[in-house]
């Protein structure tokens, strides 16, 4: 995944949690943080979790992939795994919930 692409996918998720964090810009105005999901099981733990009905995180050894099974509602599970050995399992959850929130708007 590049790293357009991860932002991108930040940006969706940012909009999907409400996630409110701010900073101020140079010229002292208040602008609204990209949180960056994608490389951080905290961001994904303090937004995006508590909107989940269930989550399963998993690591599978033999072949070094990070994968997470997610529902919003009962009856509405994503699946997925990360195949890179460079990626996370925060990518790997973001990935789950993205398909969530994709197929919750059709």
């Amino acid at each position: 995944m590049t790293g357009k692409d991860k932002q991108k996918l930040n940006e969706k998720l940012t909009l999907y949690a409400n996630a409110k964090e701010y900073f101020t810009d140079e010229d002292g105005c208040k602008q609204r943080k990209l949180i960056c999901f994608t490389d951080s099981l905290d961001a994904c733990f303090k937004w995006l979790v508590p909107k989940l009905n269930s989550l399963v995180l998993s690591y599978r050894g033999y072949d070094k992939k990070y994968g997470a099974v997610v529902s919003i509602e009962p009856g509405t599970l994503e699946f997925t795994f990360v195949s890179n050995l460079t990626e996370s399992p925060s990518l790997s959850l973001c990935l789950a919930i993205e398909k969530l929130i994709d197929s919750k708007s059709k």
